[in-house]
């Protein structure tokens, strides 16, 4: 089965915005990102600090702001390669759950009685 990766977002940070529009800019995003394979799970925590706008004319203002988003904002600043590594990570995470290393077996050659 393929792993399915999702966003969380655990918090934000932001500033008024200097336009005198009575909203925020949201300067700074704390997330994990985690995939799930069957019932194994394994996550990477990050924090994606957002460039403010040069123009407001696009402006989304923050009550407007959804999961969606904030993850193609988050995205966009990492780029795909990056995205890709994580993913990569995140199955070696999965990998190591769901086939451990030092199970602490005994040999298979055993003492004869």
């Amino acid at each position: 089965m393929a792993i399915t990766f999702s966003w969380q977002i655990t918090n934000t940070t932001s500033v008024p915005v200097p336009t005198g529009v009575n909203s925020y800019v949201i300067t700074n995003v704390s997330w994990i990102y985690s995939g799930r394979e069957n019932q194994y799970v394994a996550s990477i925590g990050g924090n994606t600090v957002l460039n403010e706008p040069d123009d407001y004319a696009g402006f989304i203002p923050f009550s407007d702001v959804t999961q969606e988003t904030l993850c193609g904002w988050i995205e966009g600043k990492l780029g795909q390669d990056t995205i890709t590594a994580m993913q990569n990570n995140i199955k070696l995470l999965i990998d190591k759950n769901k086939y451990p290393f030092n199970r602490g077996l005994p040999p298979s050659f055993g003492a004869k009685q």
